[in-house]
């Protein structure tokens, strides 16, 4: 059931559909007309039209359901490349099984919970405390104390998750998973914590908060990458 790819071509088409989701889920019909013009009138320019003003309209009506669908297209496209760079031949062979396996655990562990996440620290840490933005500043100071906050708390959840959900939807025992997790759990943890505060920080300068997640899973994309290699790693 495996299929045969060009690496190269697997990182291309990737990038591109990354990139598209990604414009679908920030673009707004108003910047679609001004941008495009009497080209969003008819044929595929009416067609792209009417996609950004049905997900826009999602972004109120559906957040946590347009935050998912980006982020099962995401994931996909991380464990694809997770397939396709190790390989040193000229071909790579994509297990979809596997894929499906790798995209539900991503999806389950990070997607779904990092939703939540943001969206309670936008909730309950609209501002950092007082002494810290007076060091660093309201924008910065707040953005560095939700990035610790999510660091300390929230990452080795996520990544703990993550790896259990890849383990046991393998069918591993109890015995291998638990053996797994002696291998892999605190090296992906820091590797977490490393890759995260960069990551993290950005995300929580921007001062929207649905963007939050949206920003998080393209971030996450070269972290799953990562992680799906471990996951899958002798």
């Amino acid at each position: 059931m495996q299929f045969k790819v060009q690496p190269v071509a697997a990182y291309i088409a990737s990038g591109a559909i990354v990139t598209l989701a990604t414009g679908l889920q920030v673009a707004t019909p108003g910047w679609v007309k001004k941008s495009f013009g009497t080209a969003c009138e008819r044929g595929v320019g009416a067609v792209a039209l009417r996609c950004v003003e049905v997900l826009h309209a999602m972004k109120t009506t559906n957040p946590l359901g347009l935050t998912l669908g980006h982020g099962v297209v995401t994931k996909a496209c991380a464990d694809l490349l997770a397939q396709a760079i190790p390989k040193s031949a000229g071909v790579a062979w994509i297990d979809p099984l596997r894929m499906f396996r790798s995209t539900m655990a991503s999806v389950l562990s990070t997607t779904l919970t990092y939703y939540y996440w943001t969206r309670f620290m936008a909730r309950k840490i609209p501002v950092a405390p007082s002494w810290i933005t007076g060091l660093l500043g309201q924008g910065f100071g707040t953005a560095a104390f939700k990035t610790a906050v999510t660091q300390i708390i929230y990452r080795p959840i996520n990544v703990a998750l993550f790896l259990g959900l890849q383990s046991i939807f393998r069918g591993d025992t109890a015995r291998q998973l638990k053996t797994f997790f002696d291998k892999r759990l605190k090296s992906s943890i820091i590797g977490g914590m490393k890759f995260g505060s960069f990551a993290n920080l950005v995300t929580f300068m921007v001062p929207v908060p649905f963007l939050h997640p949206i920003i998080g899973a393209v971030f996450g994309l070269f972290f799953n990458v990562w992680l799906a290699v471990v996951s899958y790693s002798k």
